[in-house]
This record gives structure tokens, C-alpha cells and sequence, in this order.
């Protein structure tokens, strides 16, 4: 969960109105963005993704990736959940994951027009086995992932 305050500091790390949430996942199943105390949904279940296969670093500096300008055009488009079977239908099936590649990287811009008015953000992520997400490339959020900068050659801490 993601607790910011309207203080000055606050209102300066997050005055940039496009924004774009990176995530490193270790088999990811679906991923939502909910503000706190709303019902508006940021992303959506079923929203549309730039994703890449977890065969390689896709970025060089491989922190470069999780950045406002980082150039996403040529990734593959798919849209959550994304998942390799496990009784799931819909969003993107990941078929050649099993015994080929254990994370996948995703990158989603969304845009927030009334920055000030945010006094808490929360995640609503359904994984499988670990995640950790980057807003603008500070990271916000993990979930099973002990490394401390993780690599597409780690394995989630929990399955």
C-alpha cells in the first residue's frame, strides 16, 4: 500500500501527470491500481499492457526499464490477467512460460489529473508467486521477492 501524504515533498515526487507503473513479476496472474477511499479504478482488470518474456534483461542499465522515458514501443501489447493456464481464460496466455522463462516485465502508463487530492494509493495485485512494481522508477510495492534488485533470472522467495 502506497501512503502519500499532501505535504510539499509529496506534491513534488508526484507532479508529473503521466505516469508509468513497471512491474516485475514472477508469474503474474492479474494487476489493478485502486485509489484509496474511491471507487475509481485506475487500471482496470483487463486493461492493455506492454509486456516482455523474462528470457533476458530488457534494459541495460536493467534499472533504465522502470522510468518515465523509457522507450516500451517495440514490447509485445496483451492484456491482464496475464497467466500460463491455472484454470484462467481471458487476458494473455502465457503458454511457453512452463520451464522457459520465470518472470515476465509489464509497463502501463496512466495519467492523474488531481495529484493533490491523493492521500493513499493501494495496490490490488492477484499474483503468482511474487511481484515488485515501480511508479516512475521508485519502486512501491513487493510481494515474494527477496532479492533487493531483482533480475529476470530470480525465482520468487514464495510459491
Amino acid at each position: 500500500m502506497l501512503n502519500h501524504s499532501k505535504s510539499e515533498s509529496a506534491r513534488k515526487s508526484f507532479s508529473g501527470r503521466l505516469w508509468r507503473l513497471a512491474i516485475f513479476l514472477l508469474s503474474l496472474t492479474t494487476a489493478q491500481l485502486l485509489p484509496a477511499q474511491t471507487t475509481d479504478t485506475v487500471i482496470t482488470n483487463g486493461a492493455t499492457w506492454r509486456w516482455r518474456k523474462g528470457t533476458n534483461e530488457v534494459s541495460s542499465p536493467n534499472t533504465l526499464w522502470r522510468g518515465v522515458g523509457f522507450n516500451d514501443s517495440s514490447w509485445t501489447i496483451g492484456s491482464a490477467p496475464f497467466h500460463y493456464g491455472e484454470g484462467l481464460t481471458g487476458g494473455t496466455l502465457l503458454s511457453d512460460m512452463s520451464g522457459n522463462y520465470s518472470c515476465i516485465f509489464l509497463r502501463i502508463p496512466f495519467v492523474i489529473t488531481n495529484v493533490t487530492e491523493i492521500s493513499l494509493m493501494q495496490f490490488v495485485i492477484n499474483y503468482d508467486d511474487g511481484f515488485v512494481a515501480w511508479i516512475n522508477g521508485t519502486e512501491s510495492a513487493r510481494r515474494g521477492v527477496t532479492n533487493a534488485v531483482p533480475a529476470y533470472t530470480n525465482v520468487a522467495s514464495i510459491s
